[in-house]
């Protein structure tokens, strides 16, 4: 990949050396500083200079910053895993990897998973952190003979938890009727009826065409925008984290549809708001509380903490219950770690189909008015699948 465009391979390896040919060599403006005053080459401020390359019009720099950015991922990939899953076999002598659950790991709830013990030996590799796209090394990752891998994941966790807190009667219309939320966004950027946008969607086929872009950029609205963000934001955004270049005004118009849609959602940011200068804390449905006092010299940090909290620690709230529920009702499946909306468990694998149409039922019947002291009036589905190694499931 860097023979093509005239790169030595241990580039990547040196900050010194891309360093030296981005900013003096090629003559390209450094994103930010590292603590000494050098500029960063770090992946992160690698995207955003090939972002204002693609916003000047500079597409031959661009494509060469691409595939310095693709090498460098593949790098991290070696190294990170391929290297670190040889020293984690190498201490435990036993063909294991093993994850230890931080329970408080994020101030969410969500759990953190180390990968080495006392900091010092490595015990496995860090599994909530491989990139989806690394199918090769998912499909390393084995469970243990005898049994098989189920995933269940929480469809359109954060979208459906955001209609519950935000009341938006427009979301909870969709989810009640088993809508598809992000053709209804894509619809409504283009200003078409649902279902003419679905049948016109449906006739393009496996192929796709026109109404499945507009739904591509549905999702990717449905999944930026609750969170409160701007035209500019949601450009880079879509750029950083989903690969996907588009102009500031198209992230603008993307945003005004989403909050003109669904305006409940813009109304919670304010209520909540509101409501946790008043408390003192943000809390979500399952009790969790996060203190917020920095109202002042970090006012939009402090504000967005108190809008996240409840759509996340919710779901870090059903993720307990899962745990909860299944360890006392279908014994026989072991979890085994969570990532994002998604839960792993182990099901012996001669009883593998019989164990997880047991784990589907009691994952889509789940009591919530016991745990959060109402009953949800949208369904909070869970989505399953099974295999024999992490590729296959997820």
């Amino acid at each position: 990949m860097l023979d093509s465009i005239g790169l030595v391979p241990s580039i990547i390896s040196s900050p010194k050396q891309l360093g030296n040919l981005l900013f003096n060599t090629w003559n390209l403006i450094p994103h930010s500083n590292t603590p000494t005053g050098t500029p960063s080459t770090g992946k992160d401020d690698l995207i955003w200079i090939q972002y204002k390359l693609l916003n000047a019009g500079e597409e031959e720099l661009a494509h060469k910053m691409g595939i310095i950015l693709e090498a460098k991922t593949i790098g991290t990939l070696i190294s990170k895993y391929i290297k670190t899953m040889g020293e984690a076999l190498a201490h435990t002598k036993d063909g294991y990897i093993y994850g230890s659950p931080t329970l408080f790991g994020t101030y969410t709830g969500r759990m953190t998973y180390s990968n080495a013990t006392m900091k010092v030996y490595k015990t496995g590799i860090a599994l909530h952190q491989i990139p989806r796209k690394a199918k090769d090394i998912r499909a390393m990752l084995l469970p243990p003979p005898g049994f098989k891998l189920y995933e269940a994941d929480a469809a359109g966790q954060e979208s459906r938890l955001m209609a519950l807190r935000s009341k938006d009667p427009v979301m909870l219309k969709i989810f009640h009727d088993n809508l598809n939320f992000h053709s209804a966004t894509g619809a409504s950027i283009i200003s078409t009826e649902y279902e003419d946008f679905e049948i016109a969607r449906k006739a393009e086929g496996d192929d796709g065409g026109y109404y499945t872009e507009q739904r591509q950029l549905g999702k990717l609205t449905n999944l930026s925008c609750n969170y409160r963000i701007g035209g500019k934001s949601l450009s880079e955004k879509s750029f950083v984290n989903y690969d996907t270049f588009m102009d500031v005004r198209t992230g603008m118009h993307l945003v005004n549809t989403f909050n003109r849609t669904y305006e409940g959602v813009p109304k919670y940011w304010d209520d909540v708001v509101t409501e946790s200068i008043a408390k003192g804390y943000t809390e979500e449905f399952g009790g969790r509380r996060y203190k917020l006092t920095d109202w002042s010299s970090n006012r939009w940090g402090t504000e967005s903490s108190a809008i996240n909290v409840p759509i996340q620690g919710a779901g870090a709230s059903m993720k307990e219950i899962m745990i909860k529920e299944t360890y006392e009702k279908v014994p026989e499946a072991l979890f085994l770690l969570d990532l994002h909306d998604a839960n792993f468990m182990l099901v012996p694998e001669d009883r593998a189909d019989e164990i997880a149409k047991k784990l589907d039922y009691v994952l889509d019947n789940i009591q919530y008015e016991q745990y959060w002291g109402f009953e949800p009036e949208i369904p909070l589905p869970y989505e399953s699948k099974m295999g024999v190694n992490f590729s296959e499931v997820k």
